[in-house]
């Protein structure tokens, strides 16, 4: 990865047992997924916060011991981020990845989350018939 270390979306105990070779628990395209929406925008985006004393620690990949979510998110198989874009709110950021969705620093980004006040990013499947970015309501 280019842009983010390992304990940015990884929780604690996954971060200490592993470092940086926890970023193997994610498939290639996630972290290219993840990556490029940075040089998209081109402001930081936060992930996990844990490892500064913030709250978040589920953001990224969700383990086996986390209680957040559905059980067949796509957080758990390392497929999913929610974050927040410097500078811009969850409504901001959607709207321009949906009006540049054939930029190639986009590419990976299948699904994103409508309705929430955070952006979350998926490499999930989009249903046939539907545009390249999916826009779903959870």
């Amino acid at each position: 990865m280019k842009h983010f270390k390992a304990y940015e979306i990884v929780d604690k105990n996954t971060y200490e047992a592993l470092g940086e070779d926890a970023l193997r628990l994610f498939p290639y395209h996630s972290l290219l997924m993840l990556d490029g929406l940075r040089e998209f925008f081109d402001v930081p985006i936060t992930v996990n916060t844990w490892h500064s004393g913030g709250q978040f620690q589920w953001r990224g990949f969700r383990t086996i011991h986390c209680k957040e979510g559905a059980k067949q998110s796509y957080h758990r198989r390392g497929m999913a981020f929610d974050c927040d874009v410097r500078n811009y709110t969850a409504e901001e950021a959607r709207k321009k990845i949906l009006s540049n969705e054939d930029d190639p620093l986009l590419q990976y980004v299948n699904r994103i989350e409508d309705g929430v006040n955070w952006l979350h990013i998926d490499s999930g499947t989009v249903p046939e018939g539907k545009q390249r970015i999916y826009l779903f309501k959870a």
